[in-house]
């Protein structure tokens, strides 16, 4: 009654094992696919989450120095006021200043 397997059945055999591993093996890749996909993702998003925090922390030193950039701005505004209503000052000083050098020089 037990008869050995015949060449054809023990090749049907190993056919019939290939396509198990085959249909095994597509079934672990396809289900590991959305895994490398997850982990893809949560690299993007970290990515992502460093990206924002060096905008930001650039923000904060735009934001700096562009106030101090107004505030110097408005320092040599009020030093260039100063400035010129010191010369308009001396202006009337300027023009007495060689006659009385002159006068001087008489003496």
């Amino acid at each position: 009654m037990n008869q050995a397997p015949t060449r054809k059945q023990k090749r049907n055999a190993s056919v019939r094992n290939a396509g198990v591993l085959l249909l095994l093996a597509a079934s672990l890749l396809h289900s590991a696919a959305p895994l490398a996909s997850t982990e893809e993702l949560k690299g993007v998003k970290g990515e992502i989450s460093r990206q924002q925090r060096s905008l930001a922390q650039q923000q904060k030193e735009l934001d700096g120095l562009q106030k101090r950039l107004k505030s110097d701005e408005l320092a040599i505004s009020n030093a260039t006021k100063k400035l010129s209503q010191t010369q308009s000052t001396l202006r009337p000083h300027k023009r007495i200043l060689p006659s009385t050098r002159s006068s001087m020089m008489l003496w």
